[in-house]
């Protein structure tokens, strides 16, 4: 896999390549799949030695069999000591925000101790988050994290099931995303917000299984991959 494609997705380098990253994709497009293989293949190489990846699954769902998910931030930070991967799930749907902004919090205190530790949290179905949509404002930790966190060497990538369900005052801080199986509104606020024209690539990501596409969010170019597995 591309090592420019993880990086900008994943890695945490402090230059505008380290600004946040979304995954967006219907149910069922394989968005999850492809982010664990680029992953598991991201942390086999040389940039990401000494990367910890945080990944909060508000569905309780963890594609890692090596790594014991954890309800527990003590827990988590301790398991991160000894694996570069930690799974963490919000336990109370009513206080998914409040888990999320601690964890975040929490992130930024230990990356201040290890300078030399770059982070990325990856929060799945963002969707269930409350006020995580276009017309409000996310949490200030979350907004914190995408904003500020590239100066921490912290990394925010987002999965939605939507790139139209980005909070607007995130689309600044976006460096780069993966794009699975769109709609046609999607098109439009990609163009309208983004800048990032997708129509030419709609049919392909659309009938083609599992395709998908990497776009430059600097520079609004995107390059379009076949199913991945072939």
């Amino acid at each position: 896999m591309s090592q420019e494609i993880m990086n900008r997705m994943f890695l945490a380098d402090g230059t505008d390549y380290g600004l946040s990253s979304v995954i967006a994709g219907r149910s069922g497009s394989g968005k999850t799949y492809l982010m664990t293989e680029l992953i598991n293949d991201a942390l086999k190489t040389a940039p990401f030695k000494e990367a910890r990846i945080i990944y909060v699954s508000v569905k309780n769902e963890s594609y890692w069999d090596k790594v014991k998910p954890t309800y527990d931030l003590d827990e988590l930070f301790k398991t991160l000591q000894k694996s570069r991967i930690g799974v963490f799930y919000p336990t109370d749907p009513d206080m998914y925000e409040a888990e999320l902004d601690s964890l975040i919090e929490r992130t930024f205190l230990v990356s201040q101790e290890n300078e030399n530790t770059s982070f990325c949290i990856i929060v799945d179905d963002c969707n269930v988050l409350d006020k995580f949509n276009s017309t409000s404002r996310p949490s200030k930790m979350m907004t914190k994290a995408a904003i500020a966190g590239r100066s921490f060497n912290i990394k925010l990538t987002l999965v939605v099931h939507r790139i139209g369900n980005l909070p607007r005052i995130l689309n600044s801080s976006l460096n780069a995303g993966i794009i699975m199986g769109i709609s046609p509104m999607d098109n439009d606020y990609s163009k309208k917000i983004l800048a990032l024209d997708l129509d030419p690539y709609y049919d392909s990501l659309n009938s083609n299984k599992y395709s998908w596409g990497f776009a430059d969010l600097l520079t609004g170019d995107v390059t379009l991959y076949s199913p991945f597995g072939e």
